[in-house]
Formats: structure tokens, sequence, C-alpha cells
């Protein structure tokens, strides 16, 4: 779905206190990263972390000198033809029209029920299972945000397949354990 993978940026952390022009960079740099992760067939975080995103929505750089100012950004975008990528997402975000900016959440939403907060967390423990067989940390394998949006698409009949951010190698690992499949 395009409209989730639009909005996968609202998952990091710390963003809360963005205005509506930090947000659209944030947008911008974060599908920047997503495309370098899949095209690169590295876990997102592993390419630029959600941090960084951040730093660069705050910084909005405008060349590669305010790039190389950017804390932990990784080398390889601080120059070269990959910063001048990196650059033209921030631009984009900084050219978006005002109207078209993403605007603040006010609420965090509606709080899960007990039940199923019940199976979001058996739903992990089948996850750290896997992550453990795999000598992997769980939060490696798929973060908790991850396995709750599988099982949301799960539970309400949708393709989990089409879950924003999910990588083929970790469905393949996690789809039984969403689905409750016995190993």
């Amino acid at each position: 779905n395009d409209r989730d993978d639009e909005e996968a940026f609202r998952r990091i952390k710390k963003i809360g206190a963005l205005r509506p022009r930090e947000l659209a960079v944030l947008r911008e740099v974060h599908g920047f990263r997503e495309r370098e992760a899949c095209d690169r067939d590295r876990p997102p975080f592993k390419v630029i972390g959600n941090e960084t995103l951040v730093e660069l929505a705050r910084r909005m750089p405008r060349d590669v000198r305010a790039l190389a100012d950017v804390p932990r950004l990784p080398r390889r975008y601080a120059s070269g033809r990959s910063a001048h990528a990196l650059l033209a997402a921030v631009q984009r975000g900084v050219e978006l029209p005002e109207d078209d900016c993403p605007q603040r959440r006010r609420s965090r939403g509606e709080r899960p029920d007990r039940e199923y907060e019940g199976r979001l967390r058996e739903a992990c423990v089948r996850r750290d299972g896997v992550a453990e067989e795999l000598g992997l940390e769980p939060s490696v394998l798929a973060p908790k945000a991850l396995v709750d949006a599988m099982l949301r698409r799960h539970e309400a009949g949708e393709e989990i397949l089409e879950t924003p951010d999910l990588r083929a190698w970790q469905a393949a690992l996690l789809l039984p354990a969403i689905r409750g499949d016995e190993a």
C-alpha cells in the first residue's frame, strides 16, 4: 500500500517535536534510506540510522559541506553520487508546498485491547524463538512494531507480505510465527 509506505517514517521515535517542514524532509530521507536498503539488500538501520534521519530533517543540509557536519552519517553518504542523491531527497522535502507537508499527530490513537496485546505478546515470543534459533537479537530479526504491523494485517485479513518495511527474508522466517502455525 503506497499510503502505508509514505507514512512509515512516523514509526521513528522522537519526532513529535518536528515541525511540518521537518516532517516533510524526514519523509523524503526515510524513503531514500528505504530504497537504498532495498537496492543494497541491507536492513534500513544499517544504511542510515533513525537518529541520523531525524538529524537530517532538523538540519536540512543544502550542500555536501553541511552533510559532513551531520553526526553519525555514514561516509558513503557524505560525498559523491550518494551524497547528491541524499541532498536531492532533502531538497524535495524543503520544496514541498506547505499544504502538502505532513502534520504532527495529536495522539497515539486507540489503545489496543488486552486480548490483542496478549496475541501480540505471543507473536513476539514466537519471534524470539526464531531469533534464538538463528543466533540473532529478536529486534534485529523484526522490531516489535513490525511484528505488530504484521499481526494487525493478518487479523484484518490483509496480505501480510504487503506490510510496510517487511523484507522477504523476514517474511520467510516470521510468517509461521505471526499466523501462529506450529513449527
